[in-house]
């Protein structure tokens, strides 16, 4: 974070930005600072600066055991979500320039990244699901609609019943519905879904699909 002018810093207790990093104290309230407290306080205040300076095009990738790289290849990003398989960072283009180096010199120890525009499911019907319990737009799948287009030529006691839009999680529509399995194929889901909700991918796996799936993937986009 050095060298960055970041947004201010401001006390949790009285929220006055009359912050001394010397004294590790606020001037405004006298109260007191741990090294992690001053710790958290920068780690917020960088995170506002990214989020808030228009020029910097942040964007979010999705990753997997990514840390090592981006402490290695001196990335500055935020990690936002820290799943049992996936990840979500954030970071602007110009640190993501970083991470895109050539396959040969990619470390396994580094885990995988992708970034993606979108989908090419903008065309199919979005309707409401529940995934992990909650409401979600999502997209029918091309297998319910060719299924939904066989069950008009049958008589209605022999159609499928292929109403029921549930899943258990997030990775389960995406692999049963959408029949995407590879990251770089959940990672444009993810981008279209997270857009449609208006919510960021971080928020899209918090809350629909946290701490689900293993590590697997190579390094690159």
């Amino acid at each position: 974070m050095s060298g960055i002018k970041m947004s201010k810093i401001y006390c949790a207790k009285c929220e006055s930005d009359k912050i001394s990093l010397d004294q590790m104290k606020c001037l405004n309230c006298g109260s007191s600072f741990t090294d992690e407290d001053i710790q958290d306080l920068l780690t917020e205040a960088y995170e506002d600066h990214l989020r808030e300076q228009e020029g910097l095009n942040v964007v979010e990738i999705l990753a997997g055991g990514l840390d090592k790289a981006i402490e290695e290849l001196d990335v500055k990003a935020i990690k936002t979500f820290d799943g049992e398989k996936y990840q979500v960072w954030e970071l602007a283009k110009s640190e993501l320039k970083k991470l895109d180096i050539d396959e040969s010199k990619w470390k396994d120890e580094w885990g995988f990244w992708r970034t993606a525009e979108g989908s090419n499911m903008s065309g199919n019907p979005i309707r409401r699901y529940t995934i992990n319990n909650k409401h979600i737009k999502a997209y029918d799948g091309d297998r319910r609609l060719i299924n939904e287009e066989v069950n008009k030529t049958l008589p209605v006691d022999e159609r499928w019943d292929i109403d029921n839009r549930k899943y258990g999680h997030l990775l389960e529509y995406i692999s049963e519905e959408i029949g995407a399995s590879q990251p770089g194929n959940i990672c444009a889901i993810c981008v279209d879904l997270a857009k449609i909700n208006g919510i960021k991918m971080s928020a899209l796996f918090e809350k629909y699909n946290k701490n689900i799936m293993a590590k697997q993937g190579s390094g690159m986009s």
